[in-house]
């Protein structure tokens, strides 16, 4: 099966609420720009810019995702999960299944982190690209950043 995890930390930032640096994830929104349209769900989102935050202190397992200006908002259950990386950037995980993009992960400094869970869509799209995997030569490495 080919699926690639991408990692996108470039323009990602933390907006802190609160006083102290390593908070939960129930007092941080995390800014990120995304360069590339990705899936969520059953939603498609464009690239662009993304602020993530839990719905509330009281259930931050769930996420309310939005563009910068307001549009496309959804609501996702997520689960506790250990960050991938070692370093201290918060940065959107993606997981890269033939040339579509789905959001994986939210990870933030510390050892905060949501996994979000595989949609039917990325189930579709990993059964397609078993079922009919592309032509030897027709793919190439995935190139983020500037």
């Amino acid at each position: 099966m080919s699926r690639l995890s991408v990692v996108v930390a470039l323009g990602l930032g933390v907006v802190a609420l609160a006083s102290s640096p390593a908070r939960a994830f129930t007092d941080e929104t995390v800014v990120a720009h995304v360069p590339f349209a990705f899936q969520l769900g059953q939603r498609t989102f464009p690239a662009g810019d993304y602020w993530i935050s839990p719905l509330s202190p009281l259930q931050q397992q769930v996420l309310f995702i939005r563009t910068a200006d307001g549009h496309n908002p959804i609501l996702v259950m997520t689960q506790p999960a250990e960050p991938e990386g070692a370093d201290a950037q918060p940065r959107l995980v993606f997981d890269k299944v033939g040339s579509q993009m789905f959001l994986h992960a939210v990870e933030l400094p510390g050892d905060t982190g949501a996994a979000l869970p595989v949609s039917p869509s990325e189930v579709g799209a990993e059964r397609r690209l078993v079922s009919h995997p592309p032509a030897a030569g027709t793919t190439a490495p995935a190139k983020l950043g500037s």
